[in-house]
């Protein structure tokens, strides 16, 4: 007796006696869902209708498992994050104790702010650097060339520095050889009366090192130096370097409110809370979740009150924080106590 199968695609393989049959069911080549008759009839059978593919589909099944796909596991972890989460209430089991939220400690807020902030400060000096990149390049492309009557001073300077090299040759420590090029630098000093922008040769050997400043009285424009290497001096507008940095950290302060507010507002917790088992949960008896609104207020006013959290969550029995007053939320963590 042979047969014919037909998967979910409707391709016929076939015609295979039932050994060959069964066969491929152990394999898991026919599974639950496909259509089998018999090569006399025209009539499909479910697979699983088929007295001798029952047990090999079945045993197959249950080794493989559900299959579940990375589209799935995506859904899933969307779903987790975006579905209304169940109330934290007191749970019964076999044992001896019951699970209650507990208010999480001082110690522990502040060890779970302390990993939140590592993370943040990794940030911060990221924006940083870059900023100053940022900053650095436009100077460098802004710079005027070296002006001419200025070269044959930074060769006797260049001369001079060289005489480092050949102090250990006299005898002479390399210390006394850079004391004695420091002392024949001038004092830092600014130039708030300038007529002209600053050049590469407005160097140390002029007195302008790293944070002078030069004002160009003609455009009222105030410059920093960044660099006084000789020869080589870099200037760039001090308007710019503040309009940098203030939106890099206009960035930062941004970052810093969607890594709590977005975290807070769906999962609740953290990367520190995370580490540390702490939760944030509204203040009511039911411990509901908190929303991405009040989680973004609480940050605001965490930023404001979070210097004072660990002194007044010491001195308050109840371990809430001013800001967990003002938003109205508890930070619990789950623990086990005794059934009352």
């Amino acid at each position: 007796m042979h047969f014919v199968v037909r998967d979910e695609n409707d391709e016929q393989y076939g015609p295979v006696d039932q050994e060959t049959l069964v066969k491929w069911a152990v394999s898991g080549r026919v599974r639950a869902g496909f259509k089998v008759r018999n090569v006399l009839f025209e009539q499909w059978k479910e697979a699983t209708e088929i007295d001798f593919l029952v047990e090999p589909i079945r045993e197959r099944e249950a080794k493989d498992g559900p299959k579940v796909g990375l589209i799935d596991r995506t859904g899933e972890l969307f779903s987790h994050l975006t579905k209304p989460r169940k109330k934290n209430i007191p749970k019964s089991s076999s044992f001896e104790y019951k699970y209650l939220p507990e208010e999480a400690s001082a110690k522990q807020r502040m060890l779970a702010s302390l990993f939140d902030w590592t993370l943040l400060a990794i940030i911060f000096m990221v924006i940083f650097f870059i900023s100053a990149g940022i900053i650095y390049s436009k100077a460098l492309l802004s710079m005027p060339e070296l002006p001419a009557s200025a070269k044959e001073r930074v060769e006797v300077a260049d001369k001079t520095e060289s005489s480092l090299d050949s102090a250990s040759d006299l005898g002479l420590s390399e210390e006394a050889g850079e004391k004695g090029i420091a002392e024949e630098l001038p004092p830092q000093k600014d130039n708030p009366k300038a007529d002209s922008v600053p050049t590469p040769a407005n160097d140390a050997l002029m007195g302008y090192r790293q944070g002078s400043l030069w004002t160009d009285t003609r455009t009222g424009i105030t410059y920093s130096c960044l660099k006084g290497e000789t020869g080589n001096a870099v200037w760039c507008d001090i308007e710019y370097v503040n309009l940098v940095f203030y939106l890099g950290f206009a960035v930062f302060f941004a970052i810093v409110l969607l890594y709590y507010g977005l975290l807070l507002g769906f999962t609740a917790q953290t990367f520190g809370m995370w580490y540390w088992g702490l939760f944030i949960a509204h203040s009511d008896e039911e411990l509901s979740e908190v929303l991405p609104f009040r989680a973004f207020i609480y940050t605001i006013f965490m930023l404001i009150f979070g210097v004072l959290s660990p002194f007044v969550v010491f001195v308050n029995p109840l371990k809430r924080a001013l800001h967990d007053y003002l938003c109205g939320v508890r930070i619990i963590n789950i623990a086990g106590r005794p059934k009352s």
